[in-house]
């Protein structure tokens, strides 16, 4: 590891992230890094080309980039509704006949496809939208929305499925949408410890979070208040990387990846 060189973090700039996140925020950013904010398909797109050293990045993305190395017990999971990754629609799931994907997670496109595939038998046309796709779902055309819009648009239409409910109710597993994934050679085991502090401090001011979220964003504090503390897990544990395996599994059955990787955790 090169001491003399500035190492980049990324992070999402979601709700949900800024637990982890409080701390880094805060002071408690290692010497030598620096942090940074995109969407959840441009963080993984630096991780990948190593623009970026660290990323909060979507689960699957792992399959996708070689070489990394994941920061065991850390992540954003769910053991039933998430509540920001949902499929919407005018008319239920047999009747759909496309579905506009969101463009920002890949592993949120994934997750719609094996679901409909596996739990629906249901095939239909897939499309990436583009920003503003939101005014396209009408009719039999449904759409996958994910991060903080879904707060907004679940109360827009009659069909709304939660993903993550969809796959516990399937699999009986927790979903994990994101982990913190290492390049090579880019962490030190006592810069890795700022990552767990960092989540220890936000889990201590989720109300703050909550409130400073809904003075920026409208909304109702008790809502974001319930959505952190109910909805996402933080910490991962032996179920939630059964349904991480299971997940990519799936993925790699149904061709959305091109090899199945062993998960590699560590520092």
């Amino acid at each position: 590891m090169d001491n003399g060189r500035m190492f980049k973090i990324i992070a999402v700039s979601y709700l949900n992230t800024k637990p982890l996140v409080y701390g880094l925020e805060r002071g408690m950013l290692p010497s030598g890094y620096e942090l940074s904010f995109k969407i959840p398909s441009e963080c993984a797109q630096a991780i990948a080309d190593g623009t970026g050293h660290i990323g909060l990045i979507p689960s699957l993305e792992y399959q996708r980039i070689p070489h990394l190395t994941v920061l065991p017990d850390l992540g954003i999971a769910a053991q039933g509704a998430v509540r920001t990754v949902l499929l919407v629609s005018e008319v239920p799931i047999s009747s759909l006949q496309s579905i506009l994907l969101d463009y920002s997670s890949r592993t949120s496109n994934a997750l719609i496809q094996i679901l409909l595939a596996g739990k629906y038998k249901r095939f239909p046309t897939f499309q990436v939208g583009n920003p503003g796709y939101e005014a396209e779902i009408r009719g039999r055309q449904g759409g996958l929305i994910i991060g903080d819009r879904a707060f907004l648009y679940r109360q827009q239409f009659p069909y709304v499925y939660d993903l993550a409910l969809e796959w516990q109710e399937w699999t009986g597993l927790p979903f994990v949408f994101a982990f913190w994934a290492v390049r090579p050679g880019c962490l030190r085991e006592d810069s890795a410890r700022a990552f767990y502090r960092s989540l220890d401090a936000g889990l201590g001011h989720i109300p703050e979070i909550a409130r400073e979220w809904a003075q920026l964003y409208g909304g109702q504090q008790s809502v974001y208040e319930s959505y952190l503390t109910s909805a996402i897990l933080y910490r991962l544990g032996s179920k939630e990387y059964e349904g991480l395996q299971r997940f990519f599994t799936l993925a790699w059955e149904q061709k959305l990846i091109p090899e199945l990787r062993e998960l590699k955790t560590g520092f």
